[in-house]
């Protein structure tokens, strides 16, 4: 995998906290590379204590690959059993550092949650746009919760996706949670 990545917070020391960080114009400018990944917050994080991803503003990231199965996340929480809690973020995505809406049809996340632990999700703010998007097209949402056991709590979030185009595939989604019931 090929990534290029703002903050990656793998530490396994309870009480990790990522606030206030503004993370824009990143750019993965690997360009052959099929699963590249821009990714502002990597989050694998520890298994206790409170841990926190809070007030953090993230902008503007981007992909050189042409390929549809690179991916754009905000924040990426992935793995762990941890209590964590993300809140009071910005993101806006699917428009690069000049303005101009991202084309390809990559999968975009503004939250690409897959943790097995506890996750609150309180007060964020999510936007996936673009418009113009060619040839076959990714899924992209604003807030995904994939895991399917674990305890998740969402409040007060706004979530928006207003990204458009793409000949074939690729669906766009403001929400979608994964579970068993």
């Amino acid at each position: 995998l090929t990534s290029a990545i703002g903050i990656w917070m793998g530490s396994t020391t309870a009480g990790q906290t990522a606030t206030g960080n503004t993370i824009h114009s990143l750019q993965n400018t690997t360009p052959t590379a099929a699963t590249a990944t821009a990714q502002g917050i990597y989050y694998t994080g520890p298994t206790s204590g409170t841990n926190v991803i809070e007030r953090n503003l993230i902008h503007s990231l981007s992909l050189s690959t042409s390929s549809t199965s690179g991916a754009i996340y905000g924040i990426r929480v992935l793995t762990g059993v941890f209590p964590v809690n993300i809140q009071n973020n910005m993101v806006r995505l699917g428009i690069d550092a000049a303005g101009a809406d991202i084309t390809t049809g990559y999968a975009i996340y503004g939250i690409g949650n897959a943790s097995t632990g506890t996750t609150n999700h309180y007060f964020n703010t999510l936007y996936i746009g673009g418009s113009g998007v060619t040839g076959t097209t990714s899924n992209t949402i604003a807030m995904l919760a994939s895991g399917a056991l674990n305890t998740r709590a969402f409040q007060n979030n706004i979530l928006v996706n207003t990204r458009d185009g793409g000949a074939t595939g690729g669906n766009h989604y403001s929400f979608q949670i994964g579970g068993t019931g």
